[in-house]
């Protein structure tokens, strides 16, 4: 549980140290995009960490892949963002955003 605040921790500093302009323009905002897109990319290394420390044999197990999935369809969004001038109407995605499940024995 404390690498799920971990994440969202850092993420929300991220946010708020890196997008502060007070006019914010194209160029500014897709550097801090960019910015967000390398530290969901860095998170990847502390998930596979914890998901090697994580005990098998517990009954409840957090679920990494859905983790994965969902930081994965968050950088697949700004990427969209990063490679269009425009963007279209579309359908959004919803996140999982649910990481535990009990393990049946």
């Amino acid at each position: 549980m404390k690498l799920f605040y971990y994440i969202v921790f850092s993420i929300l500093m991220i946010g708020s140290v890196t997008i502060t302009p007070v006019h914010a323009d194209t160029e500014s905002e897709n550097a801090a995009l960019a910015t967000v897109v390398n530290v969901l990319n860095s998170l990847t290394t502390i998930i596979n960490e914890a998901q090697r420390q994580q005990d098998k044999n517990t009954r409840i197990q957090f679920q990494y892949d859905a983790l994965r999935t969902d930081i994965n369809k968050i950088k697949n969004g700004i990427g969209e963002r990063l490679q269009s001038s425009t963007l279209e109407p579309r359908i959004i995605l919803p996140l999982n955003g649910d990481y535990v499940q009990l393990k049946n024995n």
